[in-house]
């Protein structure tokens, strides 16, 4: 008895770690919705950057967006120097958006929010 019970405590602990895990990185992958992004904007004068080709931005953007290609995201230095800027990237539907995320973050950005696609931001 007093075996099976350290069986099923190792696997609850098991259980417990793997999950709280899982939800870090769903918490750390987490979008922000259109309307915290405009009150980002408006409040902390947060920085609209739209990570897709200038010629996708120049068809269609969010007003006041800079134009910061994902491949070129080394550039973004020049533009937002400040590590501790409030930045919220975009794209057209969430892949180079969160590709962004992560670079900003690794490249010591604090403050950076995924939008996702750019619909996002008229809901």
């Amino acid at each position: 008895m007093v075996k099976s019970m350290k069986k099923v405590l190792i696997i609850l602990m098991v259980c417990f770690i793997v999950c709280s895990c899982g939800n870090k990185k769903e918490e750390d992958s987490k979008l922000i919705s259109g309307k915290d992004a405009k009150i980002e904007v408006i409040n902390n004068s947060a920085i609209l950057v739209d990570v897709r080709e200038k010629s996708e931005y120049e068809e269609n953007h969010i007003s006041g967006a800079l134009s910061i290609p994902l491949g070129n995201l080394d550039k973004i230095k020049e533009e937002i120097p400040s590590k501790d800027k409030v930045i919220i990237v975009y794209c057209a539907s969430g892949t180079r958006s969160k590709k962004a995320k992560e670079k900003l973050l690794d490249m010591g950005y604090k403050k950076v929010y995924d939008l996702g696609s750019m619909v996002n931001w008229y809901e």
